[in-house]
């Protein structure tokens, strides 16, 4: 069952999401294994990775971040923000 309330919705910095992109093309790395380290659905970084294929998400070219978190290193540490 569906918790009652709003539902919240998370929104990643174009460095995370192209951190996490990299991550998962790295050989030998499953995607399923680089989403669930970083907390996100492995869908979201399916799309994330189609997007940087069309040219969508670019390494440094900077996005907000609406509040704390994203990538902490490619050790797979980073932590989802927070919703405010």
């Amino acid at each position: 069952m569906a918790k009652p309330g709003p539902r919240t919705t998370y929104r990643y910095s174009r460095e995370f999401k192209a951190t996490a992109v990299r991550l998962s093309q790295l050989p030998g790395v499953a995607v399923g294994d680089v989403a669930e380290s970083l907390y996100i659905h492995p869908f979201m970084l399916s799309l994330w990775r189609k997007q940087a294929r069309e040219g969508l998400i670019e390494e440094g070219r900077g996005g907000r971040q609406r509040s704390g978190g994203g990538a902490q290193g490619a050790a797979g540490k980073a932590r989802r923000p927070t919703s405010s």
